[in-house]
């Protein structure tokens, strides 16, 4: 993921200087999203900041949710806000061609926050949710199901990512 999300930043920079200057947010975007996951910076985020904030509110009595569930929503709303900020006045200002590239890669990062967001937290609230024995092969057998939808979902839209940049790029 870490590869192709690099290349993604990088290919997607080289679009924006050659081809639309509009689309500047969107290498940002995807560079993020590379430094994130390689750097854990959501981690630390999670674990350093929203956490000890979470811990002593209300939000602990919560229990269809965990606290870290919590912090990984506000973490990635958070985010999600600064992204829209910053891509406004590129998709305000920008031409049809430079909209409809941020449009598409917008489709992407839904699909993304699909997988990485969404089923994430149905993989680990599941067992909260539906009482299961931790011992049993069904236990096993769904979280380990869960773990590679969410897995084998990221890595596959982050391939069809780096395909139609490369194919524009390459355009």
């Amino acid at each position: 993921q870490y590869v192709l999300l690099c290349w993604s930043s990088a290919l997607s920079f080289l679009i924006c200087f050659k081809q639309n200057r509009f689309i500047y947010p969107i290498p940002i975007i995807y560079l993020f999203l590379f430094l994130d996951d390689a750097l854990g910076i959501h981690n630390f985020a999670f674990n350093n900041l929203l956490i000890p904030i979470y811990q002593d509110s209300f939000l602990e009595k919560v229990h269809i949710f965990s606290i870290k569930d919590f912090a990984e929503i506000s973490y990635w709303v958070s985010i999600f806000s600064l992204i829209l900020l910053i891509i406004y006045p590129a998709y305000k200002y920008g031409n049809f061609i430079s909209r409809q590239f941020i449009l598409n890669n917008f489709k992407f990062f839904i699909l993304l926050a699909f997988f990485g967001i969404f089923i994430d937290l149905v993989q680990s609230n599941f067992f909260r949710w539906f009482n299961f024995d931790e011992s049993t092969f069904v236990f096993d057998l769904i979280n380990n199901l869960l773990v590679y939808f969410e897995e084998a979902g990221e890595i596959t839209i982050i391939a069809i990512i780096f395909i139609w940049l490369f194919d524009i790029a390459s355009n």
